[in-house]
Order: C-alpha cells, then structure tokens, then sequence
C-alpha cells in the first residue's frame, strides 16, 4: 500500500523542476509531507509486547544447546537430517582430539538397517558423506524405496576410523511412486455392442459378460480354515 502510494506522489512530481534538477532534499521534505500522515505510529517492537524475539526469528540457524540428531523422509529416495551439538560435548570432543571443533572432518555416515536389530556394525550397507563444520542440516539422495535408515554424525580417527558423535532416529522410506505392485488391481467388462433390431424398430444391446474366475480350493474354504481332500478321506 505505502509504495503504491510513493509511486502515486512520484508521477505527480515528475513534471516538477526540483525532480529535474535533481534536487532529493526536497523530494524526501515532500514525501514526508504527503506519506508521513499515513504510516502508522507507534508500532510496538517484540521486547515491549513481551513476546520471545526467538519465535519471530525466520533464519535457519538455531542454538538450543542440545545434542540431537533427528532424520526425516523427504521423499522415497530422499532423506532430510538436521542436528546440534551442544557447547559441552564440542569442547569434549576438542579436547579428545586435540584440536578446535572447527578444524575436525565432520561426516554424516548412513546406514542401511532394514530387517537387522541395528548394534552399530550389522548394517545392510552405509555410506559416507562429507559435512561442513558449521553446517546443521542436510539432503541426503540416492537412498532406496521402502528401506530403512538411520544417520550418525562424526568425525574420523587418524587411523580413519569413524567416531560417532551423536545418532539419529530410525525412519521409513515409502514406496516409490512408479512401483506398480501398490496399485489396485481392476477389471472391467467391455463395452455392449448392437445385436440385431427389436420388433419396436429400436437396437437390441447384448451385453458380454465377464467369465467368472474359479478356484479348484474355492468350494473347500469355508472362510476360517482351508481343508484338503485327502485329509477328509483320511477323517
């Protein structure tokens, strides 16, 4: 609304000398002149409504001084993944190595744990990914469709070795949206097509019908329980 406004004052002032000559002191005097009435006053800042400035703060960045790792599903092939590392466990984690947090590899390890109770070493198969030491959050692609994983977060050893640092929680990936066997499978029967004429002069429609499937076990299942014949023969 208020630039619409500006915009309005501005064609209005384009024929005047003082917009010609260049002359902004006296553009921003009119404007006040003729906007300042309309901007509302006494617009209250958060601290004076007593509100907590963090609710309003739109950035990503976020220090709850918790160590956390929590793993989301994107889509079926792929993973989203935020964390923090709280003040204590970096210095900790420092001091282990002998060197700033900042100055360490860091490396998100995924690990495939579908059908295995997960003791750190049994997994399916994982895989590494290079972090940023300031970095929080992560898209991880290239994973399997109704698989599941968990994430560790970690820097490595001199040997190589990976050291965890904190781990996530297990999720789900859903089917793919291409994979057929999800669908309900449907049959239906063809269309009706003309016969002959009726004694009204009108078109007789014959309709085919669809053959009815049969079972050999059918008969024998009574919605409970499946007996064989030879078991009855046997009774």
């Amino acid at each position: 609304m208020t630039f619409q406004i500006i915009s309005i004052i501005l064609s209005e002032c384009e024929g005047e000398e003082h917009l010609l000559g260049g002359n902004m002191k006296h553009l921003n005097e009119n404007l006040k002149k003729r906007v300042g009435s309309l901007v509302a006053p006494n617009i209250c800042s958060p601290g004076e409504l007593n509100l907590d400035e963090s609710l309003l703060d739109e950035s990503w960045q976020r220090n709850w001084q918790v160590n956390r790792l929590v793993l989301l599903v994107q889509a079926p092939t792929t993973l989203f993944v935020y964390w923090e590392v709280d003040d204590l466990r970096k210095q900790l984690i420092s001091e282990h190595f002998q060197c700033g947090w900042t100055e360490l590899p860091f490396f998100l390890q995924v690990y495939d744990v579908t059908d295995v109770v997960f003791n750190g070493y049994n997994a399916n198969y994982s895989f590494k990914i290079k972090v940023h030491p300031l970095s929080d959050h992560w898209f991880i692609t290239g994973v399997q469709p109704e698989r599941r994983y968990l994430v560790d977060f970690g820097t490595t050893t001199l040997s190589g070795q990976f050291f965890t640092i904190i781990r996530s929680n297990i999720e789900s990936t859903p089917p793919s949206h291409h994979d057929r066997k999800f669908e309900p499978y449907m049959r239906f029967a063809a269309w009706s097509k003309p016969s002959g004429k009726e004694a009204g002069g009108g078109t007789k429609k014959e309709f085919m019908r669809v053959p009815r499937l049969e079972y050999s076990w059918l008969r024998q299942f009574d919605g409970y329980t499946f007996v064989h014949a030879e078991e009855v023969k046997q009774q």
